[in-house]
């Protein structure tokens, strides 16, 4: 399989702030840490999400700013990054085609200007017609818990219910988790891979047993996923800045279910790359165990295999240049680097590349790396064919 693409690409840098909601608790990460976080590229495993449980950010609904579940996170490679900065002093480095939501809907990063309002997240609840708070889930300190967190605490009301299913009185099944490790093990847990407890008054405290129901994950998502049980925010706007050129910057992107294709990063609504999210998907109903070369990296395909221009473009000195200083400067040549692709010895592969405008230009069709790029596609398909 052979995938190119060219379309409107749409990245950010690392160090951009997510506004994360997991097991009823939110933070702000960095992309960077979510992805290892996606990828159990962490090195405290301890600490690698459990991705059993949905993961959420906040997204822009056609009215107000609402959680909402995403899929994956995807490292998108070293791309050339520009940062916009707004007179509320929030500010996002991203790709320069990265689409931003604007007063007057979607602009590249590019092409934003002083006349542009940018859309931002206030991380306030809608006002309603009377005074309103949000109640905390109470959590519990269980070291013999199997699935407790990295706090070694469990939900109250999770406790609740599973006491219930033990037949063992409260406090006598909280004791057994305190302190006896032995029977800890030979209990009845829920299966918080495939469970939750919901409370069907919605009130979070109230953990009677009558008050609480096991169900699908599935389902339980559909019961808070109506807008008015979440901190929805009223997007407010503030006027365009200034930007100017960061460099070049490891990026990345998130992978949202549908139907709202964006997210608030730094404060600050873009939209995530529906072409990119297109390209995970296909890679991911494609994955047969076959090598992939790609230059997106994804949990949905574990070991690819980071595609870089190098790769593709061997760079050689083929002599020097005097300059006008009387230095001289080396001479390069740029050839299809045919043994890298000739040498792989795993059978069938797939490649994918993902913003091929990185390498490919788009001004000048019959120039040097375009010609090349051109021959390596012959290449591999030549490749695949005799694999």
């Amino acid at each position: 399989m052979i995938i190119i693409s060219l379309g409107n690409p749409g990245c950010i840098t690392g160090d951009s702030l997510i506004n994360i909601n997991r097991c009823k608790r939110g933070g702000k990460y960095k992309i960077s840490y979510v992805y290892q976080m996606f990828h159990n590229d962490y090195s405290d495993k301890s600490k690698v999400w459990d991705l059993a449980q949905p993961t959420f950010v906040r997204s822009f609904n056609g009215k107000s700013i609402q959680l909402h579940k995403i899929k994956d996170v995807v490292q998108s490679g070293f791309k050339q990054v520009f940062k916009i900065v707004l007179e509320n002093g929030k500010s996002i480095t991203a790709t320069p085609e990265h689409n931003i939501m604007t007063a007057n809907g979607w602009k590249q990063l590019i092409s934003l200007d002083a006349n542009d309002k940018i859309m931002c997240d206030t991380l306030l609840p809608k006002k309603g017609l009377q005074n309103s708070y949000k109640l905390r889930q109470p959590f519990i300190t269980v070291p013999y818990h199997p699935n407790k967190n990295h706090h070694n605490e469990v939900p109250a009301h999770i406790i609740t219910y599973e006491a219930g299913m033990n037949n063992l009185p409260f406090m006598e099944f909280l004791d057994v988790l305190w302190n006896d490790k032995i029977s800890a093990a030979n209990l009845k847990f829920v299966d918080s891979s495939t469970y939750a407890i919901h409370h069907i008054n919605g009130n979070p405290y109230d953990n009677s047993v009558s008050n609480l129901r096991m169900m699908l994950h599935e389902e339980h998502y559909k019961h808070h996923a109506a807008p008015l049980n979440f901190n929805q925010g009223i997007p407010e706007f503030s006027s365009f800045k200034s930007i100017i050129p960061v460099g070049t910057k490891m990026t990345y992107d998130i992978v949202c279910e549908e139907p709202y294709h964006n997210f608030a990063a730094n404060g600050i609504i873009i939209h995530n790359s529906g072409k990119t999210a297109s390209i995970v998907r296909e890679m991911a109903l494609s994955a047969s165990g076959r090598k992939t070369f790609s230059n997106i990296i994804t949990k949905s395909i574990p070991g690819n295999e980071v595609i870089n221009p190098e790769m593709i473009i061997k760079k050689e000195q083929v002599g020097v240049k005097n300059k006008k200083d009387g230095s001289v400067e080396p001479v390069y040549d740029f050839k299809l680097n045919v043994d890298f692709w000739k040498n792989q010895k795993h059978g069938s592969i797939d490649v994918i590349l993902d913003e091929a405008h990185s390498i490919i230009n788009a001004r000048r069709a019959m120039s040097k790396t375009n010609i090349i790029m051109t021959d390596w596609l012959a290449l591999i398909r030549r490749v695949i064919g005799q694999s």
